[in-house]
């Protein structure tokens, strides 16, 4: 059987890890023997010498180095990855680890190109991803003990988060009180040079709804704890019955 040429081999390689980083998965064993007989046309390989090549050691070495693990190389643990993508996961999601993300990597024995080819693999990405959001829906006892010491250390950000998450600061509630009293000034200046009562009352209900929409009151007629009223002036009174509007 003629040996298959080192710059075949390259180039099967460089195909292997193309359709990694863009499917997310290691491509069939009839692609690969695809793309070696279309890299090398003159040459027409035995299956058996193919899968000699593919479950050769210095062939999946060179997969390894890129990040790319061989569906055929023996997987130990269920989730589909080995034990050194394992140890990476538990090390990545160790908080208390105050090394880098790098320098853990560096210590494990495993480059930045190997990683980024594990990055592009579907079981790898999604056993990450399974393992942060698990972490961090577990984190809430430890971010009330965070938030505790640094009480203890008189804080004043986290004496502040403290105050707004029970309720007893609220930084917007300064800047709703000037918007009330800016709206119930802007009132009263229409409501002395504006003496027709239709139209007093068809600019209360823009005033109102424009508040409802921008939040600066709830949806109902009248704000918690403030009410302001449009009506006819003293002396409109003697010219019609008066009309209004609560705000």
């Amino acid at each position: 059987m003629p040996t298959i040429k080192r710059s075949t081999v390259n180039s099967v390689i460089d195909f292997i890890e193309a359709y990694h980083t863009a499917m997310g998965e290691f491509p069939g064993r009839t692609q690969i023997k695809d793309a070696i007989n279309l890299a090398d046309p003159n040459e027409r390989y035995e299956p058996a010498e193919i899968d000699e090549l593919l479950e050769s050691a210095d062939f999946i070495k060179s997969l390894d180095e890129r990040g790319i693990v061989a569906p055929w190389v023996m997987v130990t643990d269920p989730v589909g990855l080995t034990r050194e993508q394992l140890a990476v996961v538990a090390a990545l999601n160790n908080i208390k680890d105050r090394r880098s993300d790098s320098k853990k990597l560096s210590d494990l024995g495993i480059s930045s190109r190997k990683y980024a080819g594990w990055a592009h693999n579907k079981s790898f990405s999604n056993y990450m991803k399974i393992s942060a959001n698990n972490l961090f829906e577990n984190m809430e006892a430890e971010a009330h003990m965070g938030l505790l010491r640094s009480l203890g250390n008189n804080n004043t950000g986290a004496q502040k988060l403290y105050f707004e998450m029970t309720g007893r600061y609220n930084p917007n509630y300064e800047s709703n009180v000037n918007l009330q009293v800016l709206m119930t000034r802007f009132i009263e200046i229409i409501q002395k040079h504006v003496r027709d009562p239709e139209t007093l009352s068809a600019v209360a209900a823009d005033l109102q709804l424009a508040a409802v929409e921008t939040g600066a009151m709830p949806n109902q007629n009248r704000a918690v704890g403030h009410a302001a009223t449009i009506e006819a002036s003293p002396a409109d009174k003697f010219k019609q019955p008066e009309r209004g509007l609560s705000f």
